[in-house]
């Protein structure tokens, strides 16, 4: 699977907040309703599974930093808790997986606790729509998983 590339537009409920602004990296392209993480340097990028990231939220708005040097551009994102549908990549997935904890892969796609390489904490799973798609409540911004 590739990183989503065009708005998410039903595949997010935001929190009641808050919402923050965050320098991107560059030649990122940032879609509304996509995962997002820092990464070691500070500069904010699509979800994925890299050593040193940390998963901040959902964006917000789309941002095109293509040609644009890291910090150019800032994205305003959802650190909150939002509520985000997206592919799970191990598939099988029942309502039994409720509650099931989940790490970062793409900016619309998690995987299991000690699946992805770096676990990066993103939230749980609070509905299952399919066999590879569940709605995930993401953790607030600041707090450890």
């Amino acid at each position: 699977m590739a990183n989503a590339t065009n708005a998410r537009n039903d595949s997010y409920k935001p929190s009641p907040g808050p919402f923050l602004d965050f320098e991107v990296e560059e030649d990122q392209v940032i879609v509304y309703g996509g995962l997002v993480s820092i990464a070691a340097d500070g500069y904010l990028h699509n979800a994925q599974d890299t050593a040193n990231d940390v998963f901040v939220g959902v964006a917000v708005e789309d941002v095109n930093s293509t040609g644009d040097s890291a910090g150019d551009k800032k994205v305003r994102v959802d650190i909150g808790g939002a509520l985000v549908k997206v592919t799970h990549e191990d598939g099988s997935l029942t309502i039994a997986n409720k509650g099931d904890a989940v790490v970062a892969e793409l900016n619309n796609e998690v995987t299991s606790v000690l699946t992805g390489t770096n676990d990066i904490p993103v939230g749980v799973i609070a509905a299952v729509v399919s066999a590879t798609e569940v709605w995930v409540k993401c953790r607030p911004y600041g707090v450890a998983s």
